[in-house]
């Protein structure tokens, strides 16, 4: 008989616990949507990953400079991790609502999937740097320095 209580209070946890999940991820996907701006002035600027040490500078020239932003911007995948640093030219996407990263030195024979996607939180825009897991869009958010 104890085993039987046992069990079902281990079901009942676990059940508890991915719902648990499920609900965190609704939310975020709730209230983080994508988003498009008008022009390439709206992204030009230094951009700061929320919660952490890295940024990107996205000049006017359309060049950018990237200090300590997630590795996966460059290798999308959900086995990356880390941090990396990076120079290279961008580009406003012609939905206006992604921001293609070319880095320095490289051949061109990279995924199309370089770069980070442009959504609203908050009545704010901000870049984003994709999920690969369901429900989630993004892994990280950057927002406008005011530096």
């Amino acid at each position: 008989m104890r085993r039987g209580r046992l069990a079902a209070a281990v079901l009942a946890v676990a059940v508890t616990a991915a719902g648990a999940a499920w609900a965190v991820a609704a939310v975020k996907s709730r209230t983080v949507h994508l988003a498009t701006v008008v022009s390439r002035s709206a992204v030009v600027g230094t951009w700061q990953v929320e919660g952490g040490d890295g940024w990107i500078r996205l000049g006017a020239d359309g060049r950018f400079r990237a200090v300590g932003l997630p590795a996966q911007v460059f290798a999308p995948g959900p086995w990356v991790g880390g941090v990396t640093s990076a120079t290279g030219t961008w580009a406003l996407g012609d939905s206006r609502g992604w921001v293609p990263l070319k880095r320095a030195g490289t051949t061109g024979t990279e995924t199309d999937d370089i770069g980070l996607g442009i959504v609203q939180t908050g009545g704010a825009t901000h870049l984003c740097v994709g999920s690969g897991d369901p429900g989630v869009l993004c892994d990280f958010l950057l927002r406008r320095s005011a530096a």
